[in-house]
């Protein structure tokens, strides 16, 4: 689901760039009716921050958020390099804090994204 807003926002092709802070609160038992809900929370020049809600219940039983989790994706054009976005604009004040939040989120990503890579790209002895 977090994919196909991504591929559908950005109006092409959008890899995963990571998954993030996927947290479980309560468990999904066989029978649930599961609904899982997505929006975009942050968009930079190439990427987009897409948060996901399951909401899980029974027929008959009480509904209840199971799961949240943070997917970021990447639009690349046909060569598979990274290509720009459409800027996203908050429309209320909940949109603009999931905004702040989602860049602090980024600012955090590629921050782990530069110390993994020193850490695995540096191949001189130690």
């Amino acid at each position: 689901i977090a994919g196909l807003l991504a591929a559908r926002y950005s109006g092409g092709a959008a890899v995963t760039g990571s998954v993030d802070e996927t947290a479980f609160y309560a468990p999904i038992r066989v029978g649930d009716i599961v609904t899982v809900r997505a929006g975009i929370t942050y968009v930079s020049k190439s990427s987009m921050e897409i948060l996901l809600d399951v909401i899980a219940g029974g027929a008959y039983g009480q509904v209840r958020h199971v799961c949240t989790a943070y997917y970021t994706y990447v639009h690349v054009d046909i060569t598979g390099r990274p290509a720009p976005v459409a800027e996203y604009v908050p429309n209320n004040d909940a949109e603009r804090k999931l905004f702040m939040e989602g860049e602090r989120r980024k600012q955090v990503r590629d921050e782990e994204l530069a110390r993994l890579k020193k850490t695995w790209l540096d191949v001189s002895e130690p």
